[in-house]
Parts: structure tokens; sequence; C-alpha cells
């Protein structure tokens, strides 16, 4: 439109030099895009999603300690794993819920510190606080872990099952129908194997926990 507007312009001025209608046309079509992009920056903002993420996006980089609470994520791994605890009595759980137990008894102590003022303990607390999301979050919302691409087509199954926690884990429900065939043992050993890598994951976050201490 505006281009169109232009045109019209230097046609009804009866303008033929090509170097006038350049140097007319240019600044005003940067002007035309400028315009566009504040209409769309501003339309953006309106919105309430936007609001809230530019709020949260503020708060987080404006924070003396980073507003992480990992307390929140391991009582949703403990709720999660006792779910699929009671689903099978074929696969030990009891491990990893003591493990996922010591680490919150950890994280209350670790939260009492966020308070700390000077500029080495914001520091040493905010530095494991960002270790803590690296070590628990790829076993809490992923199935391959940091160096795999998780594939997509299963993404839309956990929407809609909202099992999005521990993904490794959630064939747990299925283990009892298969008593008795084959199956039952491949996939017995396939969630030991992600009992084990949570329990990993779980104490290598406490042994971070326990770092900051010393």
């Amino acid at each position: 439109m505006v281009g169109l507007a232009v045109g019209g312009a230097l046609h009804a001025g009866k303008v033929r030099n090509t170097l006038v209608a350049v140097v007319t046309a240019i600044p005003v079509a940067l002007f035309a895009l400028w315009a566009s992009w504040v209409v769309w920056v501003y339309a953006l903002l309106q919105r309430a999603d936007a609001k809230v993420g530019l709020e949260a996006v503020w708060g987080f980089v404006n924070a003396n300690a980073l507003p992480l609470d990992y307390r929140a994520t391991v009582r949703e791994l403990i709720d999660a794993v006792r779910g699929f605890q009671s689903k099978t009595d074929d696969v030990d759980f009891e491990p990893l819920l003591a493990d996922a137990g010591r680490l919150a008894a950890a994280l209350e102590a670790f939260e009492t510190r966020r308070g700390e003022t000077t500029p080495e303990a914001v520091a040493a607390w905010n530095n494991t606080a960002i270790r803590l999301g690296r070590i628990l979050n790829p076993v809490m919302y992923t199935r391959g872990g940091r160096f795999h691409h998780d594939p997509a087509e299963w993404s839309p199954i956990l929407r809609a099952t909202k099992r999005f926690t521990l993904p490794g884990l959630n064939k747990a429900e299925g283990l009892a129908p298969l008593r008795g065939t084959a199956e039952h043992g491949f996939l017995r050993t396939q969630l030991v194997r992600e009992v084990n890598r949570a329990r990993t994951a779980v104490r290598r976050a406490l042994e971070a926990v326990k770092s900051l201490a010393v």
C-alpha cells in the first residue's frame, strides 16, 4: 500500500528521474517497515501471555539470586515415581524415592542460603542452581538426555496423557499386563535402567548441593 501511494504520488507529480524516484521511495519504505514493526511489537505486548513472559524474564535477569526452586522439581519427581510405583510391583522404586527424599532435605538447607548477599556467596548459589537444572531437567523431561534429540512423535502423546515427568519411566503402567511373556523381561530391564538413570541424576544433584556447603 505504501509503495502504491508513493508510486501514485510520483506519477501525479510527473517525476521521470529514476534517481529521484529511488531516493524518495527508499526512506518511505524503511519508515513503513519500522512502523509495521512498532505496531507488531505493541500488539504483541498487549497480550496477557507476553506480559507474563516479560515479567518473568525481567525478574530472572534482575534477581540477585536466580528464581529457581528445585524443591518443586523434586516434589514433582517423587509424585511421579509414586504414581509409577502404584502401577507395578515388578520394579523396585524405593531406592529412587529414598535418594529423592535425601535430595529434598538437602534442598531445604540450600534454599536457606538464597538470601546471602556477598558477591561470592551469590555467585556460588547461582552456579549451583544452574548446575542442578543441567542435572535434573534431562532426566525429568527427556528420554534421550542432554546429547540426544527426543523424537517429535511422542510429544503429542505426552501432552494428551499429561505424562511429561520422567518420560523414560512412563511405560511402567504397561508392565504388569505383560507378566508371563518375553516382553515383560525386556520392559522390566528397560525400566530398571531408567530407575538407575534417575537415581544417578538425583545423587549427582545431591552432591552438587552438598558441595556448596563445603
